[in-house]
């Protein structure tokens, strides 16, 4: 289900690790290039380091406006923020204005297990294969690293995909439709976050005892 919520920030720490990805979009950009948060200073501004600087530098200009994504416990936050400066040595980094407050999307109607099952994702411009790396009744998460991924490979947000993986437990390769949900793509990897659409109840089934179980194991492990 998704459920957007308008939160404001009222000088409290964003829910988000230092390491972790950003997705910067730029001002008539149509594609969302990969940051990561490496400092903050809470109220005042964020620091981050560009993945591929070359690609984005000529974006990267005091007072553009850029909207950052990031994922956090199954939910895509958002806000909008402005470039105050950037530094090129001794690292690139790049220093935006701190958020009033937030967008939040819900992207899980069902709690996922970790898993790593191989899987061939199907678009319109290839076939690409990767691994599912977690799992619901409702989505999953797809993730490709290769240096030989095809560098046309563009997906969006709704777009429609399909996906086919083996499921322990079941003889054969089950296949589905399903819609973008989340993309993160650099240079040599894609990840995928998508929702699965028109299941048959067989299919549900199917994926919902695996992931009992799956969860039944990794409790009893934790």
């Amino acid at each position: 289900m998704e459920t957007n919520i308008r939160v404001p920030n009222g000088g409290n720490r964003l829910s988000i690790e230092l390491g972790s990805a950003l997705n910067l979009q730029f001002p008539n950009e149509p594609s969302r290039h990969m940051f990561s948060l490496i400092g903050m200073d809470i109220d005042e501004l964020l620091i981050v380091k560009p993945k591929a600087f070359p690609q984005v530098r000529h974006l990267i200009n005091e007072g553009v406006s850029v909207v950052v994504r990031y994922l956090s416990n199954g939910k895509v936050f958002g806000f909008r923020s402005m470039i105050q400066g950037k530094v090129v040595k001794p690292l690139p980094m790049v220093f935006l204005s701190y958020p009033d407050h937030l967008e939040t999307i819900n992207l899980r109607q069902k709690e996922r297990i970790y898993c790593y099952l191989p899987a061939q994702l199907v678009t319109e411009q290839a076939t690409l294969p990767g691994m599912v790396v977690d799992l619901s009744e409702g989505g999953c998460r797809w993730v490709s690293k290769n240096p030989l991924l095809p560098k046309e490979i563009h997906l969006a947000v709704n777009e429609t995909i399909h996906i086919a993986f083996p499921l322990p437990g079941k003889c054969g390769v089950i296949k589905m439709q399903a819609m973008v949900r989340v993309v993160n793509q650099e240079p040599g990897l894609i990840q995928i976050g998508m929702a699965f659409q028109n299941l048959d109840a067989q299919t549900v089934e199917d994926i919902a005892r695996y992931v009992a179980e799956a969860r039944s194991v990794q409790q009893k492990m934790a």
